[in-house]
């Protein structure tokens, strides 16, 4: 994942900033960061759906 995707979601999932505070932090636009979290989830959700195909 990216760095700045990822320090976007983190600072989202785990801080509990909204997106507006973020985006004023980073100094992007609210629509950015809320792609940047979408982007992340699907990242997230697709390797955890490869996790659960491996053999133990």
């Amino acid at each position: 994942m990216p760095e700045e995707m990822r320090q976007i979601f983190l600072t989202h999932a785990l801080d509990g900033l909204p997106y507006e505070a973020i985006a004023e932090q980073l100094h992007i636009d609210v629509a950015q960061v809320q792609l940047q979290i979408g982007l992340a989830l699907a990242r997230l959700d697709e390797a955890v759906a490869q996790a659960k195909e491996m053999p133990e």
